[in-house]
């Protein structure tokens, strides 16, 4: 009797599913784009049911429409992730260096020339400026010449020149 109504509960279950599997189906469109299209989809199992299977030993897709296996999505996921981290420390860097430029400081007195240097360190990134700037006799006139780098990764520099009139 319990083989019975396990039997009728499976094929209650089949039945529902199957069912479900249809209306998908009869709702469908074929001129869906490929990766939409479920006109000749392969089912390999049914969740519903409980049976689920997996492939294995599937070659790398090299179409549009192909699937992808595994190691070829996680290659594709670990390619992004470094392409993010690289923008991020470049950002870092760029934000130490013009972080350190913006610390030079510039001459109290008229017709006095700097030379100064600065460094930071920001979020693991460090940076060292060197600048000159000098306020001419009169005090109207300010220019400011600076170069930075950061100090770890790729080298990225910076120069930069400045101008002022005072009235």
């Amino acid at each position: 009797m319990k083989t019975s109504r396990k039997l009728r509960r499976y094929i209650a279950k089949r039945d529902a599913a199957l069912t479900k599997i249809q209306t998908e189906y009869n709702n469908s469109k074929a001129w869906r784009s490929p990766w939409q299209n479920s006109a000749g989809a392969v089912s390999v199992g049914n969740s519903d049911l409980g049976f689920t299977r997996q492939i294995t030993n599937v070659a790398a897709g090299l179409e549009d429409t192909d699937a992808v296996n595994v190691a070829q999505n996680t290659h594709s996921i670990s390619q992004l992730n470094n392409k993010v981290d690289e923008i991020d420390r470049r950002g870092r860097r760029g934000a130490a260096i013009a972080g350190a430029m913006g610390r030079l400081p510039q001459p109290r007195t008229n017709g006095k020339s700097t030379i100064s240097t600065a460094a930071i360190h920001y979020r693991g990134e460090q940076a060292l400026v060197v600048g000159y700037s000098h306020v001419t006799d009169n005090g109207k006139h300010i220019i400011k010449l600076s170069g930075a780098s950061n100090m770890s990764g790729k080298k990225d520099v910076m120069l930069g020149a400045a101008y002022g009139y005072e009235w």
